[in-house]
């Protein structure tokens, strides 16, 4: 069928993130919303913010070289991302570097509320819609 020619199976994170996990996360979800819209979520249910280095969000293929910043805002509000978004210890910060998984650090927690993007240290407005948004 023609939905069916544009499915795309997803790339689901592999089980060995799970010790990853036990052993470093503080907070962890997916990433199914949208990972700004997602980050927005875990930062309310855990009374913090975030400051999101938007240089650092891994970006899928080789698109990641001519990402300009609208681009990178579509990835991370698109959705569909089926990924593991999770918060650890900052003195965590050297073993998850080694981690096999290859996690990238994509920001930092804060103590002021809401999450605020930034791109090679310049701050980044973020769109109104970042992120799917469920109807009840």
């Amino acid at each position: 069928t023609p939905a069916r020619a544009h499915y795309r199976v997803p790339d689901i994170p592999p089980l060995g993130l799970t010790k990853s996990l036990q052993a470093y996360a503080s907070a962890a979800m997916d990433i199914s919303d949208g990972l700004i819209g997602d980050l927005k979520k875990l930062c309310a249910a855990s009374n913090f913010g975030a400051n999101l280095k938007l240089e650092a969000v891994p970006i899928s293929g080789g698109a990641r070289a001519k990402a300009s910043v609208p681009d990178i805002l579509a990835a991370c509000t698109a959705g569909d991302d089926y990924q593991c978004l999770f918060t650890a210890p900052k003195a965590a910060r050297n073993a998850l570097a080694r981690d096999e998984m290859g996690f990238a650090h994509i920001g930092v927690m804060t103590a002021e509320s809401g999450v605020r993007a930034s791109f090679h240290e310049t701050a980044v407005e973020l769109p109104k819609k970042v992120g799917f948004e469920h109807k009840t």
